[in-house]
């Protein structure tokens, strides 16, 4: 059953308890972070890809209800195109593609 964030009582109060201030910078600037880092640059690029690949599997639902709590559920599509444009010109391609 779904529930609109307008019908979730104390919806502030939970929001500060549940999803702290670092957590909200993460989530909505995360790929702004990627997007700005040279990749191709070190050896840590499959990390990161590793990475994106399991965030994309297991996470990418939660950063949404994350966005989508704090208001901030506009800034995913952007995002998602940073982290794709990043992985485009990694040389893995993170398997992304």
């Amino acid at each position: 059953m779904s529930t609109l964030n307008a019908e979730v009582q104390d919806l502030h109060s939970r929001i500060i308890t549940f999803i702290p201030a670092h957590l909200q910078y993460a989530c909505r600037h995360w790929a702004t972070h990627l997007s700005e880092s040279l990749p191709g640059a070190n050896d840590t690029d499959d990390d990161v890809c590793d990475a994106l690949v399991v965030f994309a599997s297991l996470h990418l639902l939660h950063w949404l209800e994350v966005l989508s709590l704090v208001g901030r559920l506009v800034e995913a599509l952007p995002a998602l195109r940073h982290a794709v444009d990043w992985a485009a010109v990694s040389h893995m391609h993170c398997g992304l593609n």
